[in-house]
C-alpha cells in the first residue's frame, strides 16, 4: 500500500515546514513510510514554502 502525505498552505500563518514535520511524526509513530508528498499552496498566499 502506497502511503501519501498531503500538504496544503491555505494562510500565511502555515508553513510547509511544519505541516510536513507534523505528519512525518504522525506516519513513524503509526509505523508507516510515506512514499511521496502532494503539496498544494494555493497563490493567494503567496506561493512561499518556508
Amino acid at each position: 500500500m502506497a502511503v501519501i502525505g498531503y500538504i496544503r498552505v491555505s494562510i500565511d500563518r502555515q508553513t510547509y515546514k511544519h505541516q510536513r514535520f507534523e505528519i512525518e511524526e504522525y506516519a513513524k509513530n503509526q509505523d508507516l513510510k510515506i512514499d511521496d508528498w502532494i503539496i498544494d499552496i494555493p497563490r493567494f498566499t503567496g506561493g512561499y514554502l518556508f
